[in-house]
């Protein structure tokens, strides 16, 4: 194993979003297994462990590796997306977003984010329902072997998140286009597809 081998990163500016220091990644508990194995496919990373094939409930930080998922959680929005392309607080869309979109997690939970039947509202409601979900179990969730019988719930949430994902989608086009009408551009969101029309 490459133990001790430094990470190549690009060099930015720490105020950068793509600025990433080499700490960063050898931190990362998959960090040895990458660099011992820098040409792996996904295929590779299945023949590890019995366990990669599992409900995605049970993923752990070689699914995310092998599948090349980004993971945002508790970044500082810098770290995301750059400062120059975020619209400031008084760009009409992000008035639309900050009036609609700004309840908190307790809001949600509680079902306030409802009772003002805004046009988020269908938003908020499956979302509350993905906030209800149970912690992740510690085994994998059983995944039937025939389609008949009812759906597992996991499928289900799964299904809901996915909705509140279009949901949302939807909202920011329709806040986009309700805020900049006299725009020749336009962009809309229609199920699984995008399209830019001028």
């Amino acid at each position: 194993m490459n133990v001790g081998v430094e990470p190549d990163v690009p060099e930015h500016p720490p105020q950068d979003h793509r600025y990433v220091h080499p700490e960063e990644l050898k931190k990362i508990g998959a960090y040895n297994v990458i660099m011992d194995r820098p040409n792996t496919t996904i295929l590779d990373y299945a023949m590890l462990s019995k366990s990669f094939l599992k409900s995605t409930s049970s993923w752990s930080e070689i699914h995310i590796v092998a599948f090349r998922c980004l993971i945002l959680e508790n970044l500082p929005i810098s770290r995301i997306v750059p400062h120059s392309d975020l619209p400031p607080d008084d760009d009409e869309t992000m008035k639309l977003v900050i009036k609609h979109l700004s309840d908190s997690e307790d809001d949600v939970r509680s079902g306030r984010s409802l009772a003002s039947m805004g046009p988020a509202s269908l938003f908020y409601l499956q979302l509350q329902v993905v906030l209800r979900r149970p912690a992740t179990p510690p085994d994998a969730i059983p995944i039937p072997s025939s389609s008949s019988g009812s759906g597992i719930d996991e499928d289900k949430l799964e299904s809901c998140a996915n909705q509140a994902v279009v949901s949302f989608l939807s909202l920011l086009c329709t806040f986009e286009q309700i805020a900049q009408s006299s725009s020749q551009r336009r962009l809309s969101f229609r199920l699984s597809g995008f399209s830019n029309r001028r």
